[in-house]
């Protein structure tokens, strides 16, 4: 039987002129995603070192991807931005918008102000996560050991003050997407089922990914153990690592494809 080891690694890319040490950039969050089959994953983006001397209200960018490999199923807001609400009322303390086309996720959020005079009198600082985007995990290389890989990579990146000028940033830190058909119970894609792999399995032993056991509970984090090692670990697809993937470890236990 085959199963996949999929993979998300961290790329640096280039970007942004005249940017302090301390100035805020964007991450691709986990850095690094690994799993052995074909799966819906969530990737969430992060502003990152923000100060409220930035005045910041408005945030876009895009996220490149390779739609051979993967599908976006949605893209949700992340709590970040809307803790520095300036409205008095509901409904909504942002303005989010989302769209994504074959090659790119595109996002705009902007903190909406008061209807009176100053509009704006808290501004965002910290870090925080601006949005999640789920993919969906549609294609399998033809050989094992073969991988195929893409990145994720953020680009089109602006950040805006309270008088619409552009805000300073460092280069963002990008994913990479990596799919690779295994053996069944090799975790760790050495190509073999051995005691590494069982040992892979155990750190994330009772781990569970986002929207919790079974995907039973929506919005519910994964699991502080989740990642790096729990995707991957999670032979039989219910979204946690329990003993029944370990079992599934054992029964395939010295094969090897070397």
């Amino acid at each position: 039987m085959l199963l996949v080891l999929i993979a998300v690694g961290t790329v640096l890319t280039t970007k942004m002129v005249n940017a302090a040490p301390l100035d805020p950039y964007l991450e691709v969050k986990p850095n690094s995603y690994v799993t052995n089959q074909l799966k819906t994953f969530d990737i969430s983006v992060w502003l990152n070192n923000i100060t409220a001397d930035k005045r910041l209200i408005g945030v876009q960018f895009s996220l490149k991807y390779n739609s051979t490999l993967l599908d976006v199923k949605g893209v949700t807001e992340g709590p970040f931005l809307a803790q520095f609400n300036q409205t008095v009322t509901p409904p909504s303390p942002t303005f989010f918008t989302a769209t994504w086309n074959s090659t790119h996720v595109t996002v705009g959020i902007i903190i909406l102000p008061n209807p009176v005079d100053p509009l704006y009198t808290v501004f965002p600082e910290g870090s925080g996560e601006l949005a999640t985007i789920t993919f969906e995990g549609i294609y399998l290389p033809a050989q094992l050991y073969t991988p195929l890989s893409c990145g994720l990579e953020l680009e089109g990146i602006m950040l805006i003050d309270d008088t619409t000028h552009e805000i300073p940033y460092l280069p963002p830190v990008n994913g990479s997407y990596e799919i690779t058909l295994t053996l069944l119970g090799d975790i760790n894609g050495d190509q073999k089922v051995n005691i590494a792999d069982l040992a892979t399995a155990a750190l994330a032993y009772g781990a569970y990914g986002p929207d919790g056991p079974d995907r039973l509970y929506p919005g519910l984090p994964a699991s502080p153990r989740w990642y790096p090692v729990g995707p991957m670990a999670d032979i039989n697809n219910n979204n946690r690592v329990d003993i029944y993937d370990l079992v599934i470890i054992a029964k395939n236990f010295g094969k090897s494809y070397l």
